[in-house]
């Protein structure tokens, strides 16, 4: 009878420790970022312009800007980056207007 309950215990160790190691993995290694390219009129810039957004992996949020057309060179954004916090990119100055408030 003590054979069940010790072969149980020890897949209920080996279960845990896999766990416990692939919760490791994730939280210590970082997660890769995307990059995606959006052409928008920038509301803030008052022009239209090309950006590359850095987005989460996983739920595709813009969490930074890489580069941006509006600047030269494009990867030196001087800007405050408020186009990271935009639920939508608008296409037109009037978009930007009706979805997002003014600018």
């Amino acid at each position: 009878m003590t054979q069940p309950v010790s072969t149980i215990l020890v897949v209920l160790i080996f279960g845990g420790s896999l766990i416990a190691f692939v919760w490791a993995v994730f939280r210590l290694v970082p997660a890769v970022g995307r990059l995606m390219v959006r052409a928008f009129w920038c509301p803030f810039r008052n022009q239209d312009v090309t950006a590359v957004f850095e987005e989460e992996p996983w739920h595709g949020r813009r969490v930074g800007v890489a580069r941006c057309s509006a600047f030269s060179p494009s990867d030196d954004i001087t800007c405050d980056k408020r186009c990271v916090q935009l639920r939508e990119l608008p296409a037109s100055p009037a978009e930007a207007v009706l979805t997002n408030g003014n600018p």
